[in-house]
Formats: structure tokens, C-alpha cells, sequence
């Protein structure tokens, strides 16, 4: 619904002919009346309202000074209740880590950088004891010469789903020999073998509470991986809806929370209809959508079977 930006109010046009936005005329009767009475009865009224209002005023003070002043129950263990604190969360995913820089530290460790032809974003290797569902046409090519699995996006591989283009992993700026076992094109993810078994390899979570604190690590634009910090919005079982300012390079990255657990694998980001600008706001896959097609988890998801 909509409104108009003007509204007409009273005004003195000096017109009285119209009788619109003009003064009425009796108006000055009306304070003649007054100004006669004011030496009559209506004389003790406006003082006695004053009177009443000082008592209210004075004795409201009093109440908060005597509240204020109060004896407070003071906890066993010493706490203060703060009123109003019964209804803020102390849930540990919704702040910042305490550790920062160890947290950065552990998601570079296990970030890698994913290439096919000329596209390329990232992935992030997984610690799970699920085992992963390789499709038949690379079947022959995977073995226990690939034993760590990386997860990325999707689209990232796209152009090596037919066997032409071979898909490169890099990691530490170094070359490893890998092999591409799955992909899920509807809910943006992949798998990939990677002949090693020594890397530092990510745990993955399946609760993200809307709200949380959540950040990702990639590869933007040809540069060093960096970390973007960001804040989970929304959960709907199908996406991770973020506030987070991503850039090309970060797809198929990981998205973790304050803990260093993997919560998703970056999509990409939301642009506007019109401008085609980012808007600051991301999108990613939920760990649980690995479950559907790329590994055989039990009934309890993928994070329930960890080492």
C-alpha cells in the first residue's frame, strides 16, 4: 500500500473565503472570554493543577531512588541476575571463537585449491568415516592410491565430468595428484580423491543455528587463501543463507563455525536482479546434502560417524 509524500494541514492563509487553512474567526472572542474569567473561580485551577503535578512527580522519584537503592539477591556462586538476561542465548556458535587466528590456522590446513580447464575455486578435505560413492566411469581410476576425499562445488568441476579435462588440486601451492569420484549437480556439490593421506582433513557439523558466526576460507581471484567472516541468516535444509561478502575463487570452499567445524561448502554469491552487484549476501550447501548422493552415511547423518 502506498501513501502520498503530501498531507494538507491547517495553515494561515489569511483566505476566508474558502475555509481552508484559515485561522477561524471566533477565535479571538474565545480569548477575550478567557482572559475576563481568569480573575474568577478558573483563577485557583491552573495552581492547583500544578500542585498535584509536583506531589506525582516527587513522589515517583522517591519509588525509583527506593528501588534503586534495594537490596539485590546475590547467586551462590557469586552472579548478579541481570534483568532480561533469561531471554539472551549463550549458545558458544553464536560469538566470534576465542581463537581466532587458531581457527584461521586449522581451515587453511585443510583448504585446498581446485582446477578444471580454465575454471578453478576451492574444496576442503573431509575427516569421515562415511565411505564415498565414486560414479562407474571413475571407478577404475580411484583406489586406495586416493585414500583423503576433498568436497568443493559443483560447478567448480563441471567442465571434467566427462573425463576430458582432468581436475588438479593444489595444495600449499603444490600439486597432488587427484582423481574425480562424484558430484551432485542439483545441490552443488562434489568429491575427489586426492593421492594423500598425511593432510590435515576438516570435521563436519550438521547444526547451524540461524544466527551464528560462520566464516570461509578460498582462493579469490588468482591470490593467497584468505578467510571472510561472515553470519549464518538462515537454515532451511537446503541452503545456508550468509551474510557474507564472497568473490570468485571462494566457491567450493569451506563455510565453519566458531568451533572450526565444517557447516557447508560454498556456493556463491547473491546478486542483485537489476544491477547484477554483489549484495553482501552468500549461499552455501549444508554438510547434511553430502549424505543424499556422495557418501553412505548412516541414519544419523554424516557428522554422527566420525573417528
Amino acid at each position: 500500500m502506498s501513501y502520498p509524500c503530501s498531507t494538507l494541514f491547517p495553515v494561515d492563509s489569511g483566505d476566508e473565503s474558502t475555509g481552508v487553512g484559515t485561522v477561524d474567526t471566533q477565535s479571538e472572542v474565545s480569548r477575550s472570554q478567557v482572559s475576563r474569567a481568569a480573575g474568577g473561580v478558573g483563577a485557583w485551577i491552573v495552581p492547583g493543577v500544578v500542585v498535584v503535578l509536583v506531589a506525582l512527580v516527587a513522589g515517583g522519584i522517591g519509588w525509583w531512588l527506593g528501588r534503586s537503592a534495594a537490596p539485590v539477591a546475590v547467586a551462590a556462586d557469586g552472579a548478579v541476575p541481570i534483568a532480561g538476561v533469561e531471554r539472551a542465548s549463550t549458545d558458544p556458535l553464536y560469538a566470534a571463537p576465542e581463537d581466532l587466528r587458531e581457527v584461521i590456522a586449522q581451515a587453511k590446513a585443510f583448504t585446498v585449491e581446485v582446477y578444471c580447464g580454465d575454471s578453478g575455486g576451492a574444496g576442503w578435505i573431509i575427516d569421515t568415516r562415511a565411505e564415498p560413492l565414486v560414479r562407474p566411469r571413475f571407478s577404475s581410476e580411484y583406489g586406495s592410491d586416493f585414500p583423503q576425499t576433498v568436497v568443493t562445488a559443483e560447478h567448480v568441476i563441471r567442465g571434467c565430468r566427462s573425463g576430458d579435462e582432468p581436475v588438479q588440486v593444489w595444495i600449499s601451492r603444490k600439486e597432488v595428484e587427484a582423481v574425480l569420484m562424484n558430484w551432485d549437480r542439483e545441490r552443488d556439490v562434489a568429491t575427489i580423491g586426492i593421492a594423500a593421506d598425511d593432510l590435515a582433513a576438516a570435521t563436519a557439523f550438521t547444526v547451524t543455528p540461524d544466527g551464528s558466526w560462520a566464516m570461509t576460507v578460498g582462493a579469490p581471484l588468482d591470490g593467497p587463501v584468505v578467510p571472510v567472516i561472515g553470519q549464518v541468516v538462515r537454515d532451511d535444509g537446503v541452503d545456508l543463507l550468509m551474510h557474507m561478502t564472497v568473490r570468485p575463487g571462494n566457491s567450493g570452499g569451506p563455510v565453519v563455525n566458531t568451533r572450526g567445524e565444517v557447516v557447508g561448502t560454498l556456493g556463491g554469491t547473491v546478486l542483485d536482479e537489476e544491477t547484477k552487484g554483489v549484495t553482501g549476501w552468500s549461499y552455501a550447501a549444508p554438510v547434511e546434502a553430502l549424505c543424499e548422493r556422495l557418501f553412505e552415511c548412516s541414519a544419523m547423518g554424516i557428522d554422527a560417524i566420525q573417528p
